[in-house]
């Protein structure tokens, strides 16, 4: 899988309006916004009693004025993210793929259909002919704390970790694996950066291009 590079990442003619990417730990927070192609990044402290969810409402009530349409992605740890792929004849129409996806689903997942979101992409494998689908699920009372907006977007954390790689590397590895296994400490990272990690994943949420893949 080849990575763009950051200019492109950056100037997409897909982004009308603020991109917020966000990542948090016990400790901290760290806010990306992303508006043409110029990204701001706002730090904030947590406290041991403090609400990460609340404290990014109001990171973002005064960095965006009221009037602004902004979208907010929130990076989803890989490991609640149940993820499976899948290969039918192309002679199945999208219906007939969906309807085999839910029957492996219901088969496999240990929980009912009615307690999880679910995300089916389908694409043609062109070397083999054949559809790949790929399965993502995850849990709703993971999902449920972030989406009672509209304006939210959920993403891999490990896609935005890489993308967030992607955007800061200065040499010629374009490739995911190659991304994912590199030592961040060689990236040139901006000033004042609190968390190297959260930041990347904050910045590569805000470079969030609207596709599966990176």
């Amino acid at each position: 899988m080849k990575i763009k590079k950051f200019k492109d990442l950056i100037s997409s003619k897909h982004l009308t309006h603020q991109q917020i990417g966000v990542s948090y730990s016990d400790l901290l927070i760290c806010c990306c916004i992303r508006e043409s192609q110029k990204i701001q990044t706002i730090w904030q402290k947590l406290s041991l009693t403090d609400d990460a969810l609340v404290r990014i409402d109001d990171i973002i009530k005064q960095a965006v004025s009221s009037d602004e349409k902004f979208t907010i992605v929130y990076p989803i740890p890989a490991d609640y993210i149940w993820q499976k792929i899948l290969y039918f004849p192309s002679y199945l129409n999208p219906q007939q793929q969906y309807k085999q996806a839910i029957q492996i689903l219901k088969q496999e997942l240990p929980i009912p259909l009615t307690e999880v979101y679910f995300d089916i992409q389908s694409s043609l494998d062109t070397k083999s002919n054949r559809i790949k689908t790929t399965i993502y699920v995850l849990k709703k009372s993971y999902g449920e704390p972030f989406l009672g907006k509209s304006n939210v977007i959920l993403d891999n954390e490990l896609f935005c970790y890489v993308r967030g790689i992607a955007a800061l590397n200065e040499t010629d590895q374009e490739h995911l694996s190659e991304l994912q296994n590199k030592d961040i400490e060689q990236l040139s990272f901006p000033e004042n950066i609190l968390d190297k990690k959260l930041y990347l994943i904050a910045l590569g949420a805000s470079l969030w291009n609207g596709k599966v893949s990176i």
